[in-house]
């Protein structure tokens, strides 16, 4: 199927919108039991306060389980996340993160 050859996939337009990225996207919503069953399943990442940038070359979803950070996505507005949130970065995306008290949370790429 030429729709898995990325060469072969057509350019993206108003026609095929699903083929758009859209980089440089946080979204941030509070998980069902089923989605923190499903990411306590993945590993686990931690951070000291501090800030820094992270370029996401895949989509990335994570539950924050404690501390509290606020992600600047390039040329976007920042969003604040905290234990309990669920987020996505979505692929292609850069942010600074700005880290306000020590963050730990479950991560997990193309979810």
């Amino acid at each position: 199927n030429h729709l898995h050859d990325p060469a072969l996939r057509p350019q993206p337009s108003a026609r095929y919108p699903w083929f758009q990225q859209r980089p440089n996207k946080v979204e941030v919503s509070v998980p069902s039991e089923r989605e923190q069953d499903i990411c306590s399943e993945w590993p686990v990442w931690a951070a000291k306060r501090g800030a820094f940038t992270q370029h996401y070359p895949d989509r990335e979803t994570c539950l924050v389980l404690a501390g509290e950070a606020t992600l600047t996505p390039k040329g976007g507005k920042p969003v604040t996340i905290k234990a309990g949130d669920l987020f996505s970065i979505s692929q292609g995306s850069s942010c600074d993160w700005h880290v306000t008290a020590p963050i730990m949370l479950h991560f997990n790429f193309g979810f």
